[in-house]
């Protein structure tokens, strides 16, 4: 990694501290809340201050491995780190809630290896039917990653998210497309120099959630600031949890040609992670 000056040390220490604060602020406040039963319930159409929420958590051990693939050839190495990961969506007269943040600390052969990103939205959800509704929400996030092998960075501040939610008990989702401002960001794939990021960020985005299965993923596009060329940029998650136990995978993959070149690159980054998870589906409780 190369060194930072002191800005740019405060924002990657600002982004650490929102997802710690993010995995454990928004950890379920009580596991009873996913056992509650339909019985459980008031009637939501007459309930002004009904409730519904979804998140899920793991913490727990991952192996990673990352792939290069450039003109000049391709490389890859492994990893071995600590992983934390939280995912929740949500839903209270009228307004409609939506966080994700992952924390990854550990190395390899691909050297120290590291994430941390985040995001939070808020909006307002059109009431046009009990349990679900188009929204549109605003919405902020930020993510540091890297190793010696790539390093992106990005400060996506402000995100409109326009998209459609269902949330009721055991099985949700939430699909949006997304237009936002990218105000900074770096990245690069080896030795080559760092794309500056600055401009429009445009893509797609999904929760699917049930009791014991959750998947998120975001593709979005990117402008980079020193010529009027993009990088695409995907994001995926899977994790299967039984009783307090959760296996999960997850995959981040991005594509850009390097400064003043026509050259593309292409950098992979999967794991999967193995440790214990919390899943809490909230309603309004009589």
């Amino acid at each position: 990694m190369s060194h930072h000056t002191p800005s740019r040390v405060g924002a990657v220490l600002t982004l650490v501290a929102l997802g710690v604060a993010g995995v454990m602020c928004a950890a379920p406040a009580s596991a009873a809340d996913a056992e509650l039963r339909d019985s459980d319930f008031v009637d939501r159409d007459t309930d002004p201050g009904r409730r519904e929420t979804w998140t899920h958590g793991v913490i727990g051990f991952r192996f990673g491995q990352t792939w290069l693939s450039e003109e000049k050839g391709g490389t890859q190495g492994m990893s071995y780190a600590f992983s934390a990961r939280n995912e929740g969506i949500g839903y209270r007269r009228g307004i409609t809630t939506f966080h994700a943040s992952q924390l990854v600390l550990g190395g390899g052969s691909i050297g120290l290896d590291g994430v941390a990103q985040g995001g939070f939205g808020i909006g307002f959800r059109v009431p046009i039917a009990e349990n679900h509704g188009p929204f549109l929400r605003a919405a902020v996030a930020g993510a540091i990653r890297g190793n010696d092998s790539y390093y992106f960075s990005l400060i996506d501040v402000p995100q409109g998210q326009l998209g459609y939610q269902y949330l009721r008990g055991p099985i949700s989702f939430d699909v949006a497309a997304t237009l936002g401002w990218a105000l900074d960001g770096r990245a690069s794939v080896g030795g080559a120099p760092r794309n500056r990021i600055r401009g429009l960020e445009r893509g797609l985005m999904a929760t699917i959630a049930m009791r014991y299965f959750e998947a998120h993923g975001r593709l979005f596009r990117l402008d980079l600031r020193d010529d009027a060329r993009t990088m695409d940029v995907g994001q995926a998650s899977v994790c299967a949890n039984a009783a307090a136990f959760a296996l999960c995978g997850d995959l981040a993959w991005m594509r850009f040609a390097a400064p003043g070149t026509n050259n593309r690159a292409d950098a992979a980054y999967a794991g999967f992670t193995v440790g214990f998870a919390t899943t809490a589906i909230g309603r309004s409780p009589k």
